[in-house]
């Protein structure tokens, strides 16, 4: 178990533990990926869950692209373990390692796709 982040991909959330594990989320939209960026502000409070004095508030900011990033995310759910291929934040490959062997499976996960199946 553990920390891990989030990352949304054409409608579902996927876990992954290659990035900071921070309980981060990004996206990828349109072979894209994405950082969601929050501002967090600290809120003081009594009638807290865990009596710490108050919680951590956060804020969505927007969407901030990842083009420098190159290397492979394995992601999971509770139905598939996908690996995503980027170059400089650009989707180029998807695999579906569910059963064990690697598939490639752009032609259903991605609005655009690497045309080297």
């Amino acid at each position: 178990m553990g920390m891990y982040d989030t990352v949304h991909m054409n409608g579902k959330d996927y876990q992954t533990k290659h990035f900071d594990g921070l309980m981060d989320s990004y996206e990828i939209v349109n072979d894209r990926l994405y950082f969601r960026e929050y501002e967090r502000e600290w809120v003081d409070s009594t009638d807290d869950l865990f009596e710490l004095g108050g919680y951590i508030d956060s804020t969505f900011v927007g969407l901030r692209e990842m083009s420098e990033y190159t290397g492979t995310i394995r992601m999971i759910d509770s139905d598939h373990t996908l690996y995503c291929v980027f170059c400089s934040g650009r989707l180029v490959h998807v695999h579906d390692n569910t059963d064990g062997r690697y598939k490639c499976v752009n032609h259903f996960l991605t609005e655009k796709f690497c045309s080297n199946q």
